[in-house]
């Protein structure tokens, strides 16, 4: 077999090896919360993530925030070079959960100023 075939399946058997890795760990952790509530300051609800993560890991991310946190409604994602967007809905609000990939920054922001809805959030989140 020629070198460019053994270099390209050795490119896919790692990609894949990744993968599933990534995958496999983060349903292993489903059954725990793996996002925590840090801190609700003015506008914005601070999250934290239990490990350390990188921007190739936030399809699989955010995946697990939606199954952790149910009674949100994901909407439209916004992805830009080192922060990504994702809006989603509770009881009717539009807020946004924002990944800063090179700080490994977590936060909600509400679209609609409101400190009695995002104290509400907060308090929900934290059960």
């Amino acid at each position: 077999m020629s070198l460019f075939f053994r270099i390209i399946a050795f490119c896919i058997i790692t990609f894949g090896t990744i993968t599933i890795g990534i995958y496999f760990r983060l349903l292993k952790m489903s059954n725990k919360q793996i996002f925590i509530c840090e801190s609700l300051v003015d506008s914005v609800i601070t999250l934290s993530y239990r490990q350390d993560w990188s921007q190739d890991e936030l399809d699989l991310l955010i995946k697990q925030f939606f199954l952790q946190y149910s009674c949100f409604e994901q909407g439209e994602r916004v992805l830009g070079a080192d922060r990504e967007i994702v809006y989603f809905l509770w009881q009717e609000y539009r807020l946004t959960l924002n990944f800063e990939c090179y700080s490994e920054s977590i936060w909600i922001e509400a679209l609609a100023s409101s400190s009695t809805l995002l104290a509400e959030l907060y308090q929900l989140m934290n059960k």
